[in-house]
């Protein structure tokens, strides 16, 4: 299993490193699965958002799923694999009103400066 272990790092350290990809705030990866979770927590909630899409533009087969919680946080979820087979799960979350939004409905926000108070 190490060597399952030190491929998947060596893999994982070249693809962000090749790619200029910005480092995660938490990675756990899964040896036997050879799968990698990646999350953004920290910066500003723009930064955030912006780190995982800026991921999933450099991977393939992603789904992209955007959740609404009750308490108005926005959460990104993707899957997603790259090149080299290494699966991936990655997640950033921030509040609508650190995107400079407003939740209009039980589902629906909207984001930006343009919207009425």
């Amino acid at each position: 299993m190490s060597n399952s272990l030190d491929r998947i790092i060596r893999t994982l350290r070249s693809f962000m490193r090749t790619s200029g990809l910005p480092r995660p705030d938490r990675l756990v990866i899964f040896g036997r699965s050879g799968s990698v979770h990646v999350e953004f927590t920290s910066g500003t909630a723009p930064d955030r958002l912006a780190a995982l899409l800026l991921w999933v533009t450099q991977l393939d087969g992603l789904t992209l799923t955007w959740t609404l919680r009750p308490d108005n946080t926005l959460t990104v979820s993707a899957t997603a694999r790259n090149r080299t087979g290494l699966t991936f799960g990655l997640t950033a979350s921030a509040t609508v009103s650190d995107l400079g939004g407003a939740r209009t409905d039980k589902a629906t926000v909207t984001l930006g400066s343009d919207q009425e108070d």
